[in-house]
This record gives C-alpha cells, structure tokens and sequence, in this order.
C-alpha cells in the first residue's frame, strides 16, 4: 500500500511494536492502517475534550500528549 504524503504508514512505525498494535499483521495491519486518518496538532491544541464521546482512537506518531482530568474546583 502506498504511504500519503506526510502521514506515517502504520505498517512501518518503529512506534506499533510498544503498544496494543504489536500484534497485528498481515491483512489486519493493512486494513487498519488504510481505515485511519492522521492529524498534525500544534504545542498547547486540544486534541479530545473531556466528557466528548470518542468516535475512534488516537495513535502517538512523535510527540508528547498531556492527559489530565479536570476536578470539581476546575483544577488539572
């Protein structure tokens, strides 16, 4: 399968084998990666909101990601 431009192959991460991924191969491997799509967010962007449902999940290609929960005083 041809890599899109600028968007990592999922096939080819060096990231894949540490995380839930590690297993699948072959035609599953395939078929996940042609079904997701990739998003470049810049320092400081939200990229999911508390209490939203989630309509997918979200693979960390670089980068860092903050995850926090907000309290009943509105702290992180």
């Amino acid at each position: 399968m041809k890599q899109k431009c600028g968007h990592p192959d999922c096939t080819t991460c060096d990231s894949r084998f540490l995380g839930v991924f590690c297993h699948l191969e072959g035609e599953a491997l395939e078929e996940f990666n042609s079904h997701k799509t990739s998003n470049t967010y810049k320092k400081g962007q939200i990229t999911f909101y508390e209490g939203n449902n989630a309509f997918g999940l979200y693979c960390v290609f670089s980068g860092k990601i903050k995850v926090y929960k907000t309290g009943l005083e509105g702290r992180q």
